[in-house]
């Protein structure tokens, strides 16, 4: 590949890195947009937005990269990203990014030391601070600390007292109660295990992860004890996809249970691009309706080698068939189908699930 200037002047040149070495020995593929989605976020924390300059900027760590003469490791990718960002004069968003670094490491180094000990649920909750997930690069590195301050907070709360817990079952041994827990709401780990073992654990999570956006460490502290006090007493109950994916670090998933779609156009793109929508949805673990009443009714002329439409509820099959093709854990996803009663094909709507298949 042809040399790459940089705007002050220096010449990298760049050539083709294809596989890495990560910290555990293993060879992975080499992704540069990681590298501009590190950078985005440093910037971010100090005030940056410049997407193209992120680009700029992996740009030249490539080049860097690829003068090492073995496979580059990860610690040699980040030093060069450091190394970038100081010779180019992005003097905050490199420290921003040293520190999130620095952070990284020692939450790693924890989680390290905790599964020396005998504590399991701390080492398993250390893990997953430690874990790079889509979701962790969303909410940022700030946020997750308070997180886990405020989770391991309200943790020795309830070891000394201060915080209610149950001294014995708190569903009180319901079958129903404890399997509904078990299969949707409870954090489990990468290989499904469970981390959480009782409400109480579910109740902690919520509370640290919906105190951790106040904006001093007293706040978050007091508002973290309030909520969980009021989950524990029953004040409120969030909704299921909040109770399943607030501070879930390891899944990226909705903390809305119910969405719309709408089909924009009447044509086969809209009626597809709803579908995926359907799809997506269903994938991150949300219900969704859809109306069908702006598509043709049944017998209509088109413009193709179908001559006349199948109708607006031909393609109820459609979403159904994409409702059950993803998963949630076991369970269907929701799907609400409605129909304007002045359209032409309500009658064979409402009647739909009276024909066989």
């Amino acid at each position: 590949m042809a040399p790459k200037a940089s705007e002050t002047g220096k010449t990298v040149i760049v050539t083709k890195v294809s596989k890495i070495v990560k910290r555990d020995g293993r060879v992975a593929d080499f992704d540069p947009e990681k590298i501009t989605s590190a950078i985005m976020k440093a910037a971010r924390a100090v005030g940056g937005s410049d997407r193209k300059e992120a680009e700029r900027l992996t740009r030249l760590v490539v080049g860097y990269v690829a003068k090492i003469e073995k496979l580059p490791s990860v610690e040699e990718i980040q030093d060069a990203v450091e190394k970038v960002l100081i010779e180019e004069g992005h003097a905050k968003t490199a420290k921003a990014y040293i520190l999130y670094r620095a952070k990284r490491a020692e939450l790693r180094q924890a989680a390290a030391e905790a599964a020396k000990g005998t504590d399991g649920e701390k080492t398993a909750l250390l893990d997953m601070f430690a874990h790079k997930s889509k979701l962790a690069s969303i909410i940022g590195y700030d946020r997750i600390e308070a997180y886990k301050n405020l989770m391991f907070y309200l943790k020795e709360l309830q070891k000394t007292g201060e915080l209610p817990l149950h001294p014995g079952d708190y569903l009180n041994g319901n079958e129903l109660a404890t399997s509904i827990f078990q299969k949707k709401y409870y954090l489990k780990d990468l290989n499904n295990k469970l981390i959480e073992k009782r409400p109480e654990d579910a109740y902690s999570r919520l509370a640290a992860f919906m105190a951790a956006v106040e904006t001093t460490p007293e706040k978050q502290r007091e508002w973290a004890a309030r909520f969980y006090r009021a989950l524990y007493e029953g004040y409120f109950v969030p909704g299921g996809r909040v109770i399943a994916g607030g501070g879930d670090l390891y899944r990226l998933k909705t903390l809305a249970n119910c969405f719309v779609s709408v089909i924009s156009e009447d044509n086969i793109e809209a009626i597809y691009q709803s579908a995926y929508e359907c799809a997506r949805t269903y994938s991150y673990g949300g219900g969704i309706g859809v109306d069908i009443s702006g598509l043709r009714p049944k017998g209509s002329i088109v413009h193709n080698a179908a001559d006349t439409s199948t109708g607006s509820v031909s393609f109820m099959e459609l979403f159904s068939l994409t409702t059950g093709l993803i998963g949630q854990s076991g369970r269907r996803g929701a799907l609400m189908l409605t129909i304007d009663i002045k359209h032409p094909d309500s009658p064979h709507f409402i009647n739909v699930k009276k024909v066989p298949r």
